[in-house]
């Protein structure tokens, strides 16, 4: 794997919303970059050494943001969140020997991926799932009956430092 790339965006047009008031966390990193970066996280593993941001502002939040993170081991993501555009909700692994392209990412919708290589590319199957809903049936388990939840703590707080550095760029 070389890179990852992942964008979640969409078109907001509801007055007075939470998500574009600074004082109560709003903006599109907070709001779905999250989601771009905990999915780079997830195939990179790793904790970058460098976090280059660029944003477009508006009353003190971002509405577009696009991340960079360089790892040491060469890796590079690139994140994209805004909620001031058309809808984009989109991902791919790009590595030595292929690409997986992963459309709706972070979407519940039935449907496929694509992993081209040199041989073509192949269609994958995707069924629809309610993935919210697993994400609070796993934290439950784990709350509840002391299961290991798939995503573990470190995990957590790892994405968590590298927000913070990317949204201290913003300052």
């Amino acid at each position: 794997i070389k890179h990852v790339a992942s964008s979640f965006r969409f078109f907001l047009n509801r007055a007075n919303t939470i998500k574009m008031n600074a004082a109560l966390g709003g903006g599109s990193l907070y709001d779905v970059g999250c989601y771009p970066l905990n999915f780079a996280q997830m195939v990179i593993n790793e904790e970058p050494i460098e976090v280059h941001v660029a944003a477009e502002m508006e009353n003190g939040v971002d509405v577009s943001a696009s991340v960079l993170l360089k790892y040491e081991s060469g890796k590079i993501a690139t994140l994209h969140s805004g909620f001031n555009a058309f809808g984009r909700n989109y991902s791919e692994i790009i590595g030595t020997k292929g690409r997986l392209e992963i459309p709706d990412t972070f979407l519940d919708n039935e449907g496929s991926i694509f992993l081209e290589t040199e041989d073509g590319t192949q269609e994958i199957s995707i069924p629809g799932c309610h993935r919210y809903t697993l994400e609070i049936e796993d934290f439950s388990k784990a709350v509840l009956l002391g299961e290991k939840p798939l995503f573990s703590l470190d995990e957590s707080l790892r994405n968590s430092r590298i927000m913070d550095r990317i949204l201290e760029k913003l300052k």
